[in-house]
Protein backbone atom coordinates (compact mmCIF):
# COMPACT_ATOMS: atom_id res chain seq x y z
CA UNK A 1 0.00 0.00 0.00
CA UNK A 2 1.11 3.58 -0.34
CA UNK A 3 0.20 5.59 2.22
CA UNK A 4 1.66 9.14 1.65
CA UNK A 5 3.23 11.01 -0.60
CA UNK A 6 6.62 9.46 0.50
CA UNK A 7 5.37 6.18 -0.04
CA UNK A 8 4.51 7.27 -3.73
CA UNK A 9 7.53 9.06 -4.15
CA UNK A 10 9.67 5.65 -3.37
CA UNK A 11 7.44 3.22 -5.40
CA UNK A 12 8.30 6.23 -8.40
CA UNK A 13 11.91 6.14 -7.48
CA UNK A 14 12.08 2.74 -7.42
CA UNK A 15 10.08 1.79 -10.47
CA UNK A 16 12.62 3.92 -12.26
CA UNK A 17 15.83 2.56 -11.10
CA UNK A 18 14.06 -0.83 -12.54
CA UNK A 19 13.63 0.26 -15.69
CA UNK A 20 16.74 1.39 -16.21
CA UNK A 21 18.01 -1.43 -14.90
CA UNK A 22 15.90 -3.70 -16.88
CA UNK A 23 15.41 -1.67 -19.79
CA UNK A 24 12.31 -1.14 -19.90
CA UNK A 25 10.02 1.32 -21.00
CA UNK A 26 7.21 2.49 -18.91
CA UNK A 27 4.59 4.15 -20.89
CA UNK A 28 2.05 4.62 -18.29
CA UNK A 29 1.46 4.27 -14.08
CA UNK A 30 -2.01 5.22 -12.26
CA UNK A 31 -1.22 5.17 -7.95
CA UNK A 32 -3.76 4.54 -6.15
CA UNK A 33 -3.99 4.31 -2.02
CA UNK A 34 -4.22 0.79 -2.21
CA UNK A 35 -2.96 -0.69 -5.48
CA UNK A 36 -1.58 0.87 -9.00
CA UNK A 37 -1.62 -0.07 -12.83
CA UNK A 38 1.72 -0.10 -14.89
CA UNK A 39 1.76 -0.21 -18.46
CA UNK A 40 5.11 -1.86 -19.13
CA UNK A 41 6.96 -2.88 -21.99
CA UNK A 42 9.98 -5.50 -21.23
CA UNK A 43 12.29 -5.92 -24.69
CA UNK A 44 13.87 -8.52 -22.89
CA UNK A 45 11.17 -10.41 -21.41
CA UNK A 46 12.35 -9.97 -18.00
CA UNK A 47 9.06 -8.64 -15.86
CA UNK A 48 8.34 -11.79 -13.45
CA UNK A 49 12.53 -11.04 -12.28
CA UNK A 50 12.23 -7.47 -12.66
CA UNK A 51 9.22 -6.87 -10.39
CA UNK A 52 10.22 -9.60 -7.78
CA UNK A 53 13.11 -7.38 -7.68
CA UNK A 54 11.15 -3.94 -7.34
CA UNK A 55 8.86 -5.14 -4.82
CA UNK A 56 11.42 -6.29 -2.52
CA UNK A 57 13.35 -2.66 -2.71
CA UNK A 58 10.20 -0.86 -2.45
CA UNK A 59 9.02 -2.80 1.20
CA UNK A 60 12.68 -2.29 1.94
CA UNK A 61 12.24 1.35 1.33
CA UNK A 62 8.93 2.02 2.96
CA UNK A 63 9.99 -0.23 6.05
CA UNK A 64 12.95 2.32 6.77
CA UNK A 65 10.99 4.78 6.66
CA UNK A 66 8.55 3.22 9.07
CA UNK A 67 11.28 2.02 11.54
CA UNK A 68 12.61 5.59 11.58
CA UNK A 69 8.98 7.02 12.38
CA UNK A 70 8.71 4.47 15.30
CA UNK A 71 11.98 5.17 16.73
CA UNK A 72 11.62 8.95 16.22
CA UNK A 73 8.10 8.59 18.10
CA UNK A 74 10.03 6.26 21.23
CA UNK A 75 12.64 8.92 22.17
CA UNK A 76 10.25 11.83 21.96
CA UNK A 77 9.80 12.42 26.00
CA UNK A 78 6.06 14.24 24.97
CA UNK A 79 5.06 10.53 23.78
CA UNK A 80 4.26 7.76 26.71
CA UNK A 81 3.11 4.00 26.07
CA UNK A 82 -0.22 3.28 26.14
CA UNK A 83 -0.77 -0.21 28.20
CA UNK A 84 -3.66 -2.41 28.95
CA UNK A 85 -4.78 0.23 31.67
CA UNK A 86 -5.22 3.52 29.09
Amino acid sequence: MLENDKDRKAFLKILSMAAKRYNWIIHAYCLMDDHRHLMVETPNGNLSLGMKQFKRSLHAEIQQDVQHATSSISKNPNVRECNKEC
